[in-house]
């Protein structure tokens, strides 16, 4: 079997070759050449902008068995993707949770509300309309994956208010962490390697075709006991500053990561995904797992102090300003 992997150096895509040559796949990437990752040598990696016409040459030439496309974020590249494609061409296609937006009930599934908030979650929403109208009349033959949230030592993790390491730079340097409400919201985060080898079971499996699937964690954390957590791994100090969400936002702007996903419990159903590829997607041990990342984000220097530290803590000095002179 051929696997292709569009977008292979980024946060999901190693993960994806990894499990793709242990199921004995020839296995290519294609990148832009921007980030870089360790990949075994048997890993065959081609450098091109998926909007050049070497992507269609490239899958005409190659017929690759299935195209994974971690790299498209819109109608456009959707359709970028199939233009490129031979007729029939089995595909899967990277979307996120984020296209249920934000207060839809829980647990999370495929057929849980789609209202996305920001223009990131719209843009996937329309990636995955031009994707299902591409599979409806046969030019690929496509299946979805929306994404929950990903880690891997390399990379960022996620706090609760940015999308980014600001919250690290506090756990050291004994300031307060900024949560929202109680911290007691409930977030799952997923190995990059366990969802590279979901996303290589689902392409192994026919009847994921025509599907949308979720690919999540389902095991958690309260966000509090995330930030103890890091604390603990890299002998940091957690000081926990809880001021309201709504404040927050008020604070950052609608459209925030906040008011999209993490102020509410990430909690999903993966019945579908599990009827699927059953426990194929393995599970890195979470705690372990967090903690070694962020082990390796301060050994990286990740905890510096960053716009986003100076937002956080000026939101917590207002609001304890505000709380006093009450």
């Amino acid at each position: 079997m051929r696997l292709l992997i569009i977008g292979g150096t980024g946060m999901i895509g190693p993960g994806v070759a990894r499990a793709g040559l242990k199921a004995g796949w020839i296995t290519t990437i294609v990148h832009r050449g921007r980030t870089h990752t360790s990949l075994p040598e048997t890993v065959e990696s081609i450098r091109l902008n998926r909007n050049s016409t070497r992507l269609a040459k490239l899958l005409h030439e190659r017929r690759f068995d299935v195209v994974v496309d971690l790299a498209a974020y819109s109608g456009r590249d959707a359709e970028t993707l199939v233009a490129c494609s031979p007729p029939g061409q089995r595909v899967i296609v990277a979307s996120t949770v984020l296209v249920h937006g934000g207060a839809v009930p829980r647990p999370l599934n495929e057929a849980s509300p789609v209202a996305p908030l920001s223009p990131y979650a719209a843009a996937k929403k329309a990636l995955e309309d031009m994707i299902k109208e591409s599979a409806r009349d046969g030019r690929v033959a496509a299946t979805i994956v929306r994404l929950g949230a990903c880690y891997r030592e390399g990379t960022y993790l996620d706090g609760q208010v940015f999308e980014d390491t600001y919250w690290l730079w506090p756990l050291l340097n004994r300031q307060p962490s900024l949560l929202a409400d109680s911290g007691e919201a409930l977030w799952s985060v997923m190995h990059a390697d366990d969802a590279g080898a979901a996303i290589v079971a689902l392409a192994a499996s026919d009847s994921a075709i025509g599907d949308t699937v979720l690919v999540a964690d389902d095991r958690r954390l309260a966000w509090r006991d995330y930030y103890a957590l890091a604390a603990n791994a890299i002998g940091g100090c957690f000081s926990p500053a809880y001021v309201p969400a709504d404040t927050i936002i008020a604070e950052i702007g609608e459209g925030s990561f906040l008011e999209e996903m993490s102020r509410y419990d990430q909690v999903y159903d993966l019945s579908r995904l599990r009827a699927l590829i059953g426990d194929a997607a393995g599970q890195t041990d979470l705690e372990a797992g967090l903690a070694r990342t962020v082990r390796h984000l301060v050994a990286a220097g990740s905890q510096r102090r960053t716009k986003t530290v100076s937002q956080a803590l000026a939101i917590v000095r207002r609001h304890t300003a505000a709380a006093n002179a009450r």
